[in-house]
């Protein structure tokens, strides 16, 4: 749950005033599968910014933009040679999000992310074998359902 809070930026509570934004940092790491050494590590911000608050029955809607810039890196390092494979990605994207203020839960979001990724093959391949060079987009949606 809390690598869930910290990727989010929701580590803590947020105060804004409409119009405010607020930078929140993301550092943590994944540890590498059984029998790996090393570990993913991710470093960056997320900014919030309040746009508005609008009602919905009792409660009040909080309208938020959100935008993240991160960069991860790992490698697991060879036993013998300290050479292994290695990763290094940036991503940056930007999104919105509805909380519900009286609640305390986030009832939806929006996300899009544009991921730049290189990536190096370990030992003898990787000495012989340029890094790869890889590309992509994600996009992503969630809502809360009342119960």
């Amino acid at each position: 749950k809390k690598t869930v809070l910290d990727v989010a930026g929701l580590a803590s509570p947020v105060t804004l005033a409409i119009g405010e934004t607020s930078t929140r940092p993301t550092n943590f790491s994944f540890p590498m599968p059984a029998g790996a050494t090393g570990s993913l590590g991710i470093t960056g911000d997320m900014r919030i910014t309040l746009v508005s608050i609008t009602p919905e029955g009792a409660d009040r809607i909080a309208h938020l933009t959100t935008t993240i810039m991160s960069q991860m890196t790992g490698s697991r390092p060879d036993a013998t040679t300290g050479n292994g494979p290695g990763l290094t990605m940036q991503m940056s994207g930007d999104g919105t999000m509805d909380v519900n203020v009286d609640r305390g839960i986030a009832k939806s979001m929006q996300s899009q992310f544009t991921f730049n990724t290189t990536m190096r093959m370990p030992g003898k391949l990787g000495a012989s074998m340029p890094p790869m060079q890889m590309h992509g987009t994600m996009k992503m949606s969630a809502t809360t359902e009342p119960q």
